[in-house]
């Protein structure tokens, strides 16, 4: 792989650092909105599939793009191996990140139903 590749491949793999921090903050955000709003007395919020929706687009069009950025490596389990990395790298720095900014909780579950 030519070294522009090389520069392009881990340019892009630390665009997606903030790129999955910010997917995941959102995640965090939508939840922890809806847990006050019930709290209020107001309907449950979206479903924790739809909060996710954002950080499933993002993992997936990281995927695509840094597995067309190794798409010429031979042998090409090398490439593919190449792009993993680099997307667990930005997936795993990313996630981390929103870790640090929410105080570990990705996640702000809301008041459970009451049981029948």
């Amino acid at each position: 792989m030519s070294p522009k590749r090389h520069a392009l491949l881990w340019g892009l793999a630390a665009l997606g650092v903030p790129v999955v921090g910010a997917a995941l903050l959102w995640v965090w955000g939508v939840s922890e909105e809806a847990t006050r709003g019930t709290a209020g007395g107001a309907t449950q919020g979206p479903s924790l599939t739809l909060m996710l929706a954002p950080s499933v687009v993002a993992v997936v069009a990281g995927a695509v793009v840094l597995g067309g950025v190794t798409r010429p490596v031979r042998p090409r389990w090398l490439g593919a191996g190449l792009a993993l990395v680099a997307l667990l790298l930005a997936v795993g720095l990313g996630a981390a990140a929103a870790l640090v900014v929410t105080g570990g909780q990705l996640y702000v579950p809301g008041p459970l139903p009451p049981s029948p």
